[in-house]
């Protein structure tokens, strides 16, 4: 074989990732939120940028003097929402609370129960040991002790205990009706009681199955995490991109654009173009126009792009909005970028952490978009999330005492048409976070 250099020519048809595609391309794919974001960093960036903080007509409607009437006040050094009190209680604050009211207790024994407080973790478990916590505060460690079990009476009961089964402990002793050998099964038994392995606690304590189920019935009443009310996330409230209303027996497609502040290219800018006597400044000027006029088209665009999915997806999906879940149909990217003439990926941006508002509900986009599975009986095809439903459905309106097995459940589904084996109803039901029938048992 020949080794040596050669000179020739290629004909080659490639797409080129400029930076203004790649911008349009991540513009689609921001949430409203994430969007609004961005667009404050481009002002920040690019000096044309103009963003409109209402309608221009609707300011000048208003009278000068009431305007400056009412701004008055709302200057950067007073706002009036700063002044709102935090009605916010943390776990720290309710114990510290319940411990001023302790007047029996010596200045060193509450110190001694403030830094175990300090120490609970967010489930209100102590994170440090009690013979760290003795030598750290330089005090014996039956004085800590001590304070523990004072602690371990506060509100919430359980809080202050070593781990979940201690703070259950807690709460079983606090407890005034309880079957008798509760503490005890808890104490020595809870794995059993987490595997469901109730006939190894019956054959134990020679207690009936009926005995065990109170058992677990009183157990579940407790808090493992006895803490856990001090530790709720903030809600987090989605505006919908998109609207569904009925009108004359039709459904309307209305996009929320004003959820984006308007933007606008900055017209002394504008004014420089041409104007400037250093060629340098002109140049910039343009380049930021230039920038600034890819960004107002790439969100009219995009504004564009999720009104067309969304009317294709509504189109598609009207029998959800009259039926509910049972209506929902197949439906997949590829059916909804054929009809709307663009590629899956621009489909997927689109619908990707955008939420339409429906007569059934608040949905994302994305939740429309599900598989298929056969009928026997030559019908239309049912989406996964009937299925999915139809398999919660079932098993909530089951016998307990006999629970249906996943062979029953498919033996069900089949008698209505509905092809689907043993082993994917198991994968629904474990989707759905229900359990076995062997552990759904109750006696």
């Amino acid at each position: 074989m020949q080794l040596g250099l050669d000179l020739s020519q290629k004909q080659l048809l490639k797409l080129a990732m400029t930076p203004e595609l790649r911008q349009s391309i991540n513009i689609l794919n921001y949430s409203t939120a994430d969007l609004v974001h961005y667009l404050h960093q481009q002002v920040n960036e690019n000096p044309v940028i103009k963003l409109s903080a209402g309608d221009s007509q609707q300011k000048d409607s208003f009278d000068t003097r009431e305007q400056r009437s009412y701004s008055k006040g709302y200057t950067d050094e007073y706002n009036p929402f700063n002044y709102i009190s935090d009605q916010t209680v943390t776990l720290e604050s309710h114990l510290l609370e319940q411990l001023s009211m302790l007047n029996h207790l010596h200045s060193h024994q509450k110190h001694i129960v403030q830094f175990l407080i300090g120490n609970l973790n967010k489930n209100g478990f102590l994170a440090i040991e009690p013979k760290l916590a003795a030598e750290l505060l330089n005090v014996s460690i039956n004085e800590v002790n001590d304070m523990i079990h004072v602690l371990q009476s506060f509100d919430p009961i359980g809080v202050g205990a070593q781990n979940f089964v201690d703070s259950l402990l807690i709460q079983i002793k606090a407890k005034t009706s309880k079957p008798p050998l509760l503490y005890d099964v808890v104490k020595h038994d809870i794995e059993d009681i987490a595997n469901k392995k109730y006939r190894n606690i019956s054959k134990k304590y020679s207690i009936s199955m009926r005995e065990v189920q109170e058992i677990v019935d009183c157990l579940r009443t407790l808090n493992p995490r006895p803490a856990g009310d001090f530790h709720v996330p903030l809600t987090k409230y989605i505006s919908p991109d998109v609207t569904v209303q009925k009108v004359d027996g039709r459904y309307h497609v209305i996009l929320h654009s004003e959820l984006l502040p308007p933007i606008e290219i900055n017209g002394t800018y504008q004014k420089l173009v041409h104007r400037s006597a250093c060629v340098t400044t002109d140049r910039y000027v343009q380049e930021k126009i230039h920038e600034a006029t890819w960004l107002i088209n790439s969100i009219e665009q995009r504004n564009a792009t999720i009104y067309n999915v969304s009317k294709a997806i509504v189109e598609h999906q009207q029998d959800f909005f009259e039926m509910g879940i049972s209506g929902l149909k197949p439906l997949t990217l590829k059916d909804i970028a054929q009809k709307v003439d663009c590629h899956e990926s621009t489909v997927s941006r689109a619908t990707n952490g955008k939420y339409i508002q429906t007569p059934r509900g608040l949905f994302e986009l994305k939740y429309f978009f599900t598989n298929s599975l056969e009928r026997t009986d030559g019908e239309q095809s049912n989406s996964t999330a009937f299925i999915k439903e139809k398999i919660k459905t079932l098993i909530a309106e089951e016998n307990k005492l006999k629970p249906l097995s996943d062979q029953k459940l498919m033996s069900l589904l089949s008698s209505e048409g509905i092809q689907i084996s043993r082993r994917t109803v198991a994968k629904y039901r474990e989707e759905a976070g229900i359990e076995s029938s062997s552990k759904r048992r109750r006696f």
